[in-house]
């Protein structure tokens, strides 16, 4: 099974009743659900509204490979003994495949490391290195990366929020995300999950489907816990758990 995110319950404790693996296809879907709708609305007061087609091509195919590198470099660990688990995909943000075009591929990798610094260096390296039509479009990789960026991060925010009720928000990449009748424990809304997010990049409300595979009682060992993520077949004893999450515009 290729891993896109892990959690752990209870958080913050080496003592575990429940572990969870996101797909990475369920991951990388949602994505490219968000990128799609926001090609759509075409909202000259958001970045990307009055982009080349050719520029939201690249995007879209950021979003087709975005995070192939992780199913290599998915571990479990824990940093002291005793400590609570924490996943890792360290070395995971080069290992993109073969074919991708140049803008593409530097909009998937540059999601990683959203700084000013490294925005600059790479758009410059766009209009030194890349075809005809890439150079001509280099300035738009700044906005382009956001929209990836922002895309990634709703689908994060809402996947460990609809796991854990709660989550953090990245530099560069902050808004308000918000959702009521939480409960305690893990999928704290059930099996339907509504979020109000703003700024709205969509058209209208959109809804993707979160899936956990659950492994009740892991053993409480990192290197077991890596295992599932780490192979093609996945374990009979996990069990599939589905939140339906619709986000909405908050008004």
């Amino acid at each position: 099974m290729k891993v896109g995110r892990a959690f752990f319950w209870p958080q913050d404790s080496s003592a575990l009743s429940l572990v969870a693996y996101q797909p990475l296809e369920n991951h990388r879907g949602n994505i490219i659900k968000f990128v799609e709708e926001w090609r759509k609305k075409r909202d000259r007061e958001l970045p990307g509204g009055e982009f080349d087609k050719r520029v939201w091509d690249w995007i879209e195919e950021a979003a087709r490979n975005h995070d192939r590198g992780k199913a290599e470099t998915f571990r479990i660990k824990q940093e002291r003994k005793n400590g609570p688990f924490e996943y890792s995909f360290l070395g995971h943000r080069f290992r993109t495949p073969e074919g991708m075009s140049l803008f593409a591929e530097l909009v998937e990798q540059g999601h990683h490391d959203y700084s000013t610094l490294e925005i600059a260096k790479t758009a410059a390296r766009i209009r030194r290195e890349g075809t005809e039509e890439e150079q001509k479009f280099h300035r738009c990789f700044p906005e382009a990366l956001y929209v990836l960026s922002i895309c990634d991060q709703i689908e994060a925010e809402t996947a460990v929020r609809a796991f854990y009720g709660e989550s953090e928000s990245r530099a560069f990449l902050d808004f308000i995300l918000y959702a009521e009748n939480r409960q305690d424990g893990p999928l704290p809304f059930g099996e339907r999950a509504t979020f109000y997010l703003d700024p709205f990049p969509f058209r209208e409300a959109i809804t993707n489907r979160v899936e956990y595979w659950l492994w009740e009682n892991p053993p409480q060992n990192a290197e077991q816990l890596t295992k599932p993520g780490r192979g093609e077949e996945r374990l009979t004893n996990l069990l599939l758990r589905t939140v339906e999450v619709t986000i909405c515009p908050l008004t």
